[in-house]
């Protein structure tokens, strides 16, 4: 009998560890599958925390967007933080959107120069690496871009191949990476408070169709 209870005992602790691994293990295949589900998603809310901060600060801050008045000839400053709560690495485009004022709209030439450091390279961009991403997803260089029935919205990435693709970013899991960005307006430029955001982005032409048709 005794025997008969020590393996009953025995057999009830290795249910009881093989219930726990299979909960924690259940844990980590649906973190993975949540992380697979939202890179289908056009941009990635989560778990990707993106957030905008006026000046140079890279502080994963939360805010989705900020207006920022602009005159023309002025610069003004901002960084785009990205930050990766997934347990894996995640590909994807970083997208900046300017959202010209109420009744206004780009045509071209409103943005003569731009300065952008990265966080995690050290690398500084300049104008010519920049370009304007079009509704059918082609990219065009934004010193070249204009449109004479005017955009209310610009959609900018980075390319490093003249614009055959724009540049991916590989976001590590568990950092927060920013973007400063420096840019220089066209004195020609209509005043006014200009939203900006920025999101991370699996499908440009997709994103570039969702933003332009808001």
């Amino acid at each position: 009998m005794k025997i008969k209870k020590l393996l009953t005992e025995s057999s009830l602790l290795m249910a009881i560890a093989i219930v726990a691994t299979v909960g924690v293990a259940s844990a980590a295949v649906i973190n993975y599958l949540t992380t697979g589900q939202v890179i289908n998603k056009t941009a990635i809310t989560a778990p990707i925390d993106m957030s905008i901060n006026e000046g140079r600060n890279g502080g994963a801050s939360g805010t989705k967007s900020i207006d920022m008045a602009v005159y023309g000839g002025s610069d003004f400053l901002f960084t785009t933080v990205a930050k990766n709560n997934a347990n894996n690495d995640i590909e994807g485009y970083r997208a900046v959107v300017l959202d010209a004022p109420s009744g206004k709209a780009f045509v071209g030439g409103e943005i003569t120069d731009i300065l952008m450091d990265t966080a995690v390279t050290g690398e500084h961009y300049t104008f010519d690496y920049f370009y304007v991403v079009k509704g059918n997803g082609t990219l065009v260089k934004l010193s070249d871009w204009t449109k004479s029935s005017g955009s209310d919205k610009l959609v900018l990435v980075t390319s490093r191949d003249s614009g055959s693709s724009a540049e991916k970013d590989k976001l590590t899991a568990g950092v927060a990476d920013w973007n400063a960005f420096t840019m220089t307006t066209n004195p020609a430029i209509e005043p006014g408070k200009y939203r900006i955001y920025s999101d991370f982005v699996v499908d440009l032409t997709s994103y570039a169709v969702e933003q332009y048709s808001k």
